[in-house]
């Protein structure tokens, strides 16, 4: 076998031919079709978690990252400006000393609301610094859910004496119930705080 045979390269004049012949056949060289190469993949962006790290870091320059929880039996916390990391934490330990307790079960939302108020401001008067509500979590509202609960916790951020408050630890009492921080009835003089934050 020729070496032209075992490469099996048609000469010039064969290429020639054969295209003259396929021409007269009426047979048109087909163009190969031109992939367009298909762009990479973007790569997957966890958007949900963008934005969740966004809005933590913002948060974070507030000053707080959780809002308080109206609505639900998750502990929850308020504090206004000011008031110190360590010092929510000791709260919500019961570390500061409470002074007094105020139990609303059972009461509709306007003698609650009448009760809570004379109690902060007598406890304030007394230069309580802590003082625990008990308010329930609300289990056996029905469909409407927790009553109770939410509105204690919107009244106390409304009030002048309350400088901050925190569920305790579930073994003493959870959701259930609220230690709140007081401003003194002496120190009532100063100024008052607008800006509040949640924590």
């Amino acid at each position: 076998m020729s070496r032209r045979d075992s490469t099996l390269t048609p000469t010039p004049e064969e290429s020639l031919s054969f295209r003259e012949a396929m021409a007269r056949a009426g047979v048109r060289p087909t163009q190969a079709a031109t992939e367009k190469p298909s762009p990479p993949k973007p790569k997957p962006r966890a958007l949900h978690r963008r934005q969740a790290e966004q809005e933590i870091l913002a948060a974070s320059l507030r000053g707080g990252l959780d809002q308080p929880d109206l609505g639900d039996a998750e502990s929850t916390q308020f504090r206004i400006v000011g008031i110190q990391r360590a010092v929510m934490e000791k709260l919500r330990r019961g570390l500061i000393p409470c002074q007094g307790r105020l139990d609303l079960h059972g009461l509709t939302l306007s003698d609650a609301q009448a009760a809570l108020a004379r109690f902060l401001k007598e406890a304030a008067d007394s230069d309580h610094s802590c003082v625990l509500i008990i308010h329930g979590k609300g289990i056996h509202s029905g469909n409407q859910g927790p009553v109770l609960r939410p509105a204690v916790l919107e009244w106390l951020r409304e009030r002048h004496e309350v400088l901050a408050y925190a569920s305790p630890r579930h073994c003493e009492g959870g959701s259930g119930a609220t230690y709140v921080l007081l401003r003194r009835g002496r120190s009532r003089s100063g100024s008052r705080r607008l800006r509040k934050e949640s924590t």
